[in-house]
């Protein structure tokens, strides 16, 4: 199984103007753009499952609808401290699959989705031992910050494949590609770069300790 973090960022690190933000604000600020968001739809008809924050659910309401590896909807596995609205149309997504994954038992409005408990420093654990018992060989990881740091600061990350768009943001506030409080320095291999109409997409390989 492989973890890969799938991110746009500005050239200063920055994942937001302000937090959750939606996909559709974060094109209209330019931290996105259609060459970027045809990127992200090529990196999820590969894979099996997506990781993400709840913010990210919060700000867009639902999951992407886009199909994963052999046409199938990928698993969505949500990390959440606190309780998804009710009224989110997250809830009402019976097409794909949906598990949130918290520290404590939340409320769930369907029957649909599941909720998974786990200590808070085992979340990460939870999640990945979990796609290797269902089969997701290929995972996405898409943050934000604080999600990413929790994964990283694992070791658990294989990959980071993100596009780096034209802007600076250094606003106070604003929601980082990493959030602090790592341990120790990621180091990471280049494998391969690319343009195009003035973003740049970088991949790196993640060095194991």
């Amino acid at each position: 199984m492989k973890i890969v973090n799938v991110m746009a960022s500005s050239v200063d690190g920055y994942i937001g103007w302000r937090k959750l933000e939606s996909d559709e604000q974060r094109m209209g600020v330019g931290l996105t753009s259609d060459v970027d968001h045809d990127f992200l739809k090529m990196q999820m008809s590969e894979c099996d499952a997506i990781i993400v924050g709840a913010s990210s659910i919060r700000a867009n309401g639902n999951c992407l609808t886009y199909c994963g590896r052999g046409g199938r909807k990928p698993a969505w596995l949500v990390l959440a401290r606190s309780e998804l609205p009710e009224g989110l149309s997250f809830w009402c997504q019976d097409e794909i699959p949906r598990m949130i994954f918290s520290p404590k038992r939340l409320p769930v409005f369907s029957p649909h989705v599941s909720n998974i408990i786990s200590e808070p420093e085992q979340l990460a654990l939870k999640i990945t031992d979990y796609c290797r018992e269902h089969g997701y060989d290929r995972v996405l990881l898409f943050g934000g910050g604080l999600v990413n740091r929790i994964f990283y600061q694992a070791g658990l990350v294989d990959r980071l494949k993100v596009s780096i768009a034209p802007l600076l943001i250094g606003r106070v506030g604003a929601p980082r590609l990493m959030a602090e409080g790592l341990d120790h320095p990621i180091k990471m291999n280049l494998q391969s770069s690319h343009s195009s109409e003035n973003f740049v997409f970088l991949e790196y390989t993640v060095e194991k300790s």
